[in-house]
């Protein structure tokens, strides 16, 4: 994966988000839900912050972004060009909200589309108040 950069939204600089090693350069441990399981089943990508299958940002809104982290692929990640060496499995994806500081402002966890609104809506509230400090 190439780095994943964006323009920070404040100064306009260009910030890595992801290095070239395919290492999350912003975050630390307490911004990941360590009780999620997606997280749980896949410990060492969580603690080294690594993000060799997928790492995507969108826009800024209301002064957050959501955020998606591919802890592990599909099973068809691992296919060959004949389809073979596959496994079962469904990917593993944990998101979150950062705030125009790039601070995490809804740890990485799994989220459906009821939880994403949700929290959108506790991550605007939570960025609204920090920008305030």
């Amino acid at each position: 994966m190439k780095n994943v950069m964006i323009k920070h939204p404040k100064t306009g600089a260009l910030v890595t988000l992801v290095d070239s090693n395919e290492h999350i350069t912003f975050i630390s441990d307490r911004d990941i839900d360590w009780s999620d399981n997606a997280v749980c089943n896949h410990l060492n990508t969580a603690k080294n912050h690594d993000a060799p299958y997928g790492f995507h940002i969108e826009g800024f809104r209301s002064r957050v972004a959501f955020i998606s982290w591919t802890l592990y692929p599909d099973g068809r990640f691992f296919e060959d060009e004949d389809g073979f060496g596959g496994e079962n499995c469904n990917d593993e994806t944990v998101y979150a909200y950062i705030d125009e500081n790039l601070n995490v402002v809804i740890p990485f966890q799994t989220m459906d589309g009821e939880k994403k609104q949700e929290f959108f809506c506790q991550a605007v509230n939570i960025a609204e108040s920090l920008s305030k400090e």
